[in-house]
């Protein structure tokens, strides 16, 4: 039992790593797209938005899925580390970081989202539209 939830934990870091690399992707697609973008680049765009999104989707699903049985054998796997006050500490710092992250990158999502939705519906001066947080 123990050997499948440690798997559960490893696939759970890998999915969380996966999602932090698409996020980057698509992050860096969106900025990379020009101003004067034509229609095969905003097509490519639009495409490249589409499966990243579902990745980044199915990738959420499975962290929360997996975090699951992280949870419910934490103190029996990993409860010992929370004796150590130095280990405590980078726990919460760890935490904080994550939820940090999670904030941002769901405002940058949105941005992201806002863009491919004005691209879609392509009028003009529709590249620029939906600026990102934070410009």
């Amino acid at each position: 039992m123990y050997v499948a939830v440690a798997m559960s934990n490893y696939f759970h870091d890998v999915a969380t790593a996966m999602l932090i690399c698409a996020a980057a992707l698509l992050w860096a697609f969106h900025r990379r797209l020009p101003a004067d973008a034509g229609p095969q680049m905003v097509q490519y765009y639009l495409g490249a938005y589409a499966s990243l999104r579902r990745l980044m989707i199915g990738t959420i699903a499975f962290i929360c899925a997996a975090g699951v049985p992280r949870v419910l054998f934490f103190k029996e796997l990993d409860g010992r580390l929370l004796d150590d006050p130095q280990l405590r500490v980078a726990i919460i710092a760890k935490h904080v970081l994550v939820v940090a992250a999670l904030v941002t990158g769901t405002m940058y999502w949105v941005a992201i989202r806002r863009k491919a939705t004005a691209l879609r519906a392509g009028g003009p001066g529709s590249v620029n539209e939906a600026p990102m947080p934070m410009q």
